[in-house]
C-alpha cells in the first residue's frame, strides 16, 4: 500500500510539472497573435507536442510501476485494466453548449 501511495503520488506530481509547463507554452504561443511577426510559433508547437508526449510516458511509466507492485492474484485484474487504459486519460468531450 506504502509503495502504492508513493506511486500516486509520484505520478501525480511529474504531471502536474508537464501540465503547467505545457500551458506556460501554450501561453507564450498565443501571446504571438499580439505580434506582428510569428516566427518561433512552429517551434513552440513542437514544444508542447514534446511535453504531451512526456506526459503520455509518464503515465505508461506509472502503470509499469503499479504492475510491478501488482501481487500475483492481482496480475489478472491489472491485464484487465490495461485495456482499458487508453480510455482513462481522454479529456471529456467539449460542452457544446454555447453561452
Amino acid at each position: 500500500v506504502e509503495a502504492y501511495d508513493q506511486a500516486i503520488a509520484t505520478h501525480q506530481e511529474q504531471v502536474k510539472a508537464k501540465e503547467d509547463e505545457a500551458m506556460r507554452l501554450r501561453k507564450d504561443l498565443y501571446t504571438m497573435l499580439e505580434q506582428p511577426d510569428l516566427q518561433g510559433a512552429d517551434s513552440i508547437a513542437t514544444a508542447i507536442g514534446t511535453v504531451q508526449a512526456q506526459i503520455e510516458m509518464i503515465h505508461f511509466d506509472h502503470f509499469k510501476a503499479i504492475e510491478a507492485i501488482c501481487r500475483p492474484e492481482q496480475q489478472a485484474d491489472f491485464a484487465a485494466l490495461s485495456h482499458d487504459l487508453a480510455h482513462l486519460f481522454r479529456r471529456p468531450p467539449p460542452d457544446r453548449r454555447r453561452p
